[in-house]
Order: C-alpha cells, then structure tokens, then sequence
C-alpha cells in the first residue's frame, strides 16, 4: 500500500529573499511530482515588519519567509520530507 500516492499542501518556512520558486520545485521533486508552488510575493501588508528609528513599525515589501506547496507523493516519502 506505501506505493499509493497521496496529494498534501506543505507548509515551507524559512524562504530567504535568493530563494525561487524553482529552487523549491527542484528540491521538492526528489520527494514526489510538485503540482503547485504558491507565488513567493511580498505579502499583503508590503512586505516583512521592520522597525524604523523612531521605533515606527513598517514593511520592508521583502518576500514573505514561507510559502505553500502541493505535492503528490506516497506516506514513506512524506515522512522522509517531514524530517527533512
């Protein structure tokens, strides 16, 4: 029954700004067939907090640290990626 595949959305954390969407489809795929990376935009607030010099909240417009990402792949194969 592991030869099964199954379809799961990922959570990725951890996105530097130097990181594509290419980058994690070619990483990914050694796990099973990537069908859908979600686009690695600044979010919908412009981008990551920062703080300015008067202590002012603001948003750098910097991609957001994670992203999403369906897989199609079997149970041993997700554990492998789980841990990875």
């Amino acid at each position: 029954m592991s030869g099964e595949t199954v379809t799961k959305r990922l959570h990725v954390g951890g996105i530097t700004p130097n990181i594509t969407t290419q980058h994690l489809k070619d990483r990914f795929a050694s796990f099973g067939k990537v069908q859908t990376v979600d686009e690695l935009a600044p979010d919908g607030l412009g981008g990551l907090p920062t703080a300015d010099t008067s202590g002012q909240s603001s948003h750098s417009g910097q991609i957001r640290p994670f992203t999403f990402l369906t897989i199609e792949i079997t149970p041993p194969q997700l554990r492998k990626c789980k841990r990875w």
